[in-house]
Order: structure tokens, then sequence, then C-alpha cells
């Protein structure tokens, strides 16, 4: 089950959890201006009263999954392919790439291979 999304029994599929789902959309929605770094997001969403269906608070990797997340924008993942999902999307297409945009930007490269040092290999 997806956070946010809430099993239903009768169509057996996913609907928009009414709690959760809106909380959801607000997070795409400050991530994707550029201003908020995931910190200061998973802050503002506990400030905002979002907690997980056992209580406890939404962290910061769980922040960063959910923005990442294409089922969010009514796309599933299934096996490196992307298909159209029947369920009802919490966030429009072009939200998510927006946010998957700042996501890119502030990424930050780690540089390849082994850093040169001045003895090294010497010893």
């Amino acid at each position: 089950m997806v956070f946010g999304y809430l099993n239903d029994k009768t169509t057996r599929g996913i609907r928009p959890d009414p709690d959760r789902g809106p909380f959801i959309r607000k997070a795409f929605e400050l991530y994707a201006t550029g201003t908020y770094t995931l910190d200061r997001l998973t802050a503002d969403m506990q400030d905002l009263g979002l907690i997980t269906r056992y209580g406890s608070p939404v962290r910061r990797c769980q922040f960063h999954r959910i923005l990442q997340n294409p089922v969010y924008c009514g796309i599933i993942r299934r096996n490196g392919e992307d298909h159209e999902g029947k369920h009802t999307p919490i966030v429009p297409k072009k939200l998510f790439d927006a946010v998957q945009a700042v996501m890119a930007t502030k990424a930050k490269p780690k540089p390849d291979g082994v850093k040169k040092y001045l003895y090294r290999g010497l010893f």
C-alpha cells in the first residue's frame, strides 16, 4: 500500500486517503516551489499534523520516496515499464514533473574514483 492511498476492496484497487491525501498534495506543491529542502518540508508537514497510520511522524526518507513515486500522478511502474493506472491521482502530472526537476537540480554529483593524495600508493 502506498502512503496517502487506501486499499479499496470493492474495486480491488486503491483510492486517495481523505485524511492524508491533501497533505501529500500540499507537500508536492511546497517542494515544487524550489525553496524547500526535505528537512524543512518534513518539519512543516509535521507542524501541519501529518502522521502515519500508526501515529508516528513521517520521516525525511519517506518524503524522499513519496516525491519520487510516480503512483501519485497516476502512473504505475512495473518491471521497469510505466503504465497508466486506473486509480485517481493525488497530484497532476505537471506538478509531479516540476518536483522531479527541482529534485534533479538539488542533487549533488559525487566524484568518481579515488581521491588523489600526494603519497597515495607510495607507502
